[in-house]
């Protein structure tokens, strides 16, 4: 599959949020290592993976539209923090109108928090808490097209909201893969 781990451009009318540490409007000048993770598994995995991160460069809600309107990913994957919650369900709603059929996963805090206030449809998936060995699970029941989730740690929409029991934390670090930084 194709999946697009996806930083868009601020669509709420505030600066662009940070999500390293998700605690205040402005940018830090290294790699978002909890975004490299996943995407290296899925990478690993044999997926085709990219990064997009409008929050450097053109960081304009038309770049942003014209990327999605010449886009062709099967899912997009953003890490939401606190401030970038408005912003980033607005991103899925705009692909969502733009393309029928793609898949939306969201991860980090604020998701972990409140899967709720994101699973508003069938597309759309959170991973609470460490998504490192469960995104690639993730990603191959959605590519399955299996009508229900199995995998720990999952949160989706099948009639009602469900949220799958935990994932076991992380005990062997040689399990997740080095963050592949070519990614970005």
């Amino acid at each position: 599959m194709k999946v697009t781990f996806l930083v868009p451009p601020p669509l709420d009318g505030k600066y662009a949020a940070e999500r390293i540490f998700g605690c205040n409007y402005g940018l830090y000048q290294q790699p978002n290592i909890f975004i490299l993770y996943p995407a290296t598994m899925l990478k690993e995995a044999g997926h085709d993976v990219r990064v997009k991160d409008f929050s450097v460069g053109d960081v304009s809600e038309k770049a942003f539209n014209d990327f999605v309107d010449n886009d062709d990913s099967d899912v997009y994957v953003f890490y939401t923090v606190f401030l970038s919650k408005k912003t980033d369900i607005r991103a899925k709603d705009i692909i969502r109108e733009k393309k029928k059929g793609k898949k939306f996963v969201y991860l980090g805090t604020e998701p972990t928090a409140n899967p709720k206030d994101f699973i508003d449809a069938e597309d759309v998936f959170i991973i609470r808490g460490e998504t490192e060995l469960v995104i690639a699970d993730l990603i191959k029941e959605i590519e399955n097209n299996k009508d229900s989730i199995t995998v720990k740690g999952v949160s989706f929409f099948n009639k009602e909201i469900v949220n799958n029991p935990s994932a076991p934390p992380i005990e062997d670090l040689d399990k997740v893969a080095i963050p592949d930084r070519t990614l970005i």
